[in-house]
C-alpha cells in the first residue's frame, strides 16, 4: 500500500492560479527551467532524514521538447514530487488532455511516475477541507526510452473519502467513471492549502529510484498548454529551516569558469548573503552544496530567492522556502 502525506509544505505558501477562459484558445508551449511558488515547485514528501529531489537537467537521450527535462531522484523512503498549482479550482469535466513524457531510469529500484492531485469531490459546496488524492500509476514502461502517458487513458483510485469507496487502489476507476460518480469534482482549490496537481516518485522504493519526465501536455477549459522542462537552476531540498545544508545545481556556465556568487536572497529584507564560489565544470555545470544562512540573515519562514551568477553573463534564479 503506498503512503501518500496530507499535505506537501510548498502548498502552504500562495500560488497564482492559471485564469481558465471558456473560450478556445492557441497551445500554449511554456518552458520551465527553475523552480518558483507560482509556477513549478518541488520538494520531498517523504519522512524527515529521507531524500527526495527535482533537478533541470540536460536529456536523458533525446527528450521529447528541447534538449532537457526535470529529473526525480529519491532514496528508500524518500518521495519526490514535482507540481503547480496553477489548475487549482479547475474542473474534472473540462479536463480533455492530460499527458506527460517519463523516462525511467534502470538504476535502483525502477518505477514509474504517478500522476496525482489534491481533489474536492463537490466544488459546487462551500467545503474545501482536505479530501485526499487522485492518483494514477501507468505500469512500468521499457527501461531508458522515452515514453508518453495518456492519464485520461489510465485508471485512478483515491486516497480518501468519499472517492475511495468506488475508486480503490483495488478497484481503480476510468476517468468517465471518477466524472460518472463525482460530476462536481475539481482539482481542490483552498485558499491556504492549494490545490496541487504533482508528478511524483516514491512510495517508498526500497533501493530508490529515478525518472525524467517532460512535455506535460494540459488541455482544460479549451486551453491546452504543454509544459517544456529545460536545464536551468534547482536547490535541493526546496523547503528546510534555516542553517539546513543545501545543494544548488545550475547549467550553462562558460566550462572551468569561476561561478562568481551563490546568494541567498532574504525575502524579508531583500539582503543578498553570498554563500559560495565555486568552478564550473568541464561541461558548464555548477554545483555547490552549504549550509543555509540562520538568525537575521536568513529572515522570516516564508519564500526567499536564490541567484546564481558567473560567466557568460549567465544570471539564474529560483526560490526557496523557509520553514520556521
Amino acid at each position: 500500500m503506498r503512503i501518500i502525506r496530507r499535505e506537501f509544505v510548498a502548498a502552504t505558501v500562495a500560488a497564482v492560479a492559471l485564469v481558465l477562459s471558456s473560450a478556445p484558445a492557441r497551445a500554449a508551449n511554456v518552458v520551465v527551467n527553475s523552480l518558483s511558488v507560482a509556477g513549478w515547485f518541488g520538494g520531498n514528501e517523504g519522512p524527515s532524514g529521507s531524500s527526495g529531489t527535482v533537478d533541470f537537467v540536460p536529456g536523458p537521450g533525446v527528450a521529447p521538447l528541447g534538449g532537457g527535462s526535470a529529473r526525480l531522484t529519491v532514496d528508500g523512503t524518500g518521495r519526490a514530487s514535482f507540481g503547480t498549482a496553477l489548475y487549482k479550482g479547475t474542473l474534472l469535466a473540462a479536463i480533455s488532455q492530460l499527458e506527460f513524457g517519463a523516462w525511467v531510469a534502470s538504476t535502483g529500484n525502477p518505477e514509474a511516475p504517478s500522476l496525482q492531485f489534491d481533489v474536492d469531490y463537490n466544488a459546487t459546496d462551500a467545503n474545501t477541507a482536505y479530501q485526499g488524492r487522485l492518483v494514477f500509476i501507468p505500469a512500468l514502461p521499457p527501461l531508458e526510452t522515452w515514453v508518453t502517458f495518456d492519464g485520461l487513458a489510465g485508471t485512478w483510485w483515491a486516497t480518501g473519502a468519499p472517492g475511495n469507496v468506488p475508486c480503490s487502489q483495488a478497484t481503480p476507476c476510468t476517468w468517465a467513471q471518477v466524472l460518472a460518480n463525482f460530476p462536481n469534482a475539481a482539482i481542490r482549490n483552498d485558499p491556504s492549502q492549494g490545490g496541487n496537481l504533482l508528478l511524483r516518485l516514491g512510495g517508498p522504493i526500497t533501493g530508490g529510484a529515478s525518472v525524467n519526465v517532460d512535455a506535460v501536455a494540459i488541455t482544460a477549459s479549451a486551453v491546452a498548454t504543454t509544459f517544456d522542462f529545460e536545464p536551468g537552476v534547482s536547490v535541493n531540498p526546496t523547503v528546510a529551516v534555516a542553517g539546513t545544508p543545501v545543494t544548488v545545481r545550475a547549467y550553462g556556465f562558460k566550462p572551468n569558469s569561476t561561478v562568481k556568487s551563490f546568494y541567498y536572497v532574504n525575502g524579508t529584507s531583500g539582503k543578498r548573503v553570498l554563500l559560495c564560489s565555486a568552478l564550473a565544470s568541464a561541461t558548464g555545470v555548477f554545483v555547490c552544496t552549504v549550509p543555509l544562512p540562520t538568525g537575521a540573515l536568513a529572515g522570516s519562514p516564508g519564500v526567499h530567492g536564490v541567484v546564481i551568477q558567473g560567466q557568460p553573463r549567465v544570471k539564474l534564479q529560483t526560490q526557496f522556502i523557509l520553514n520556521p
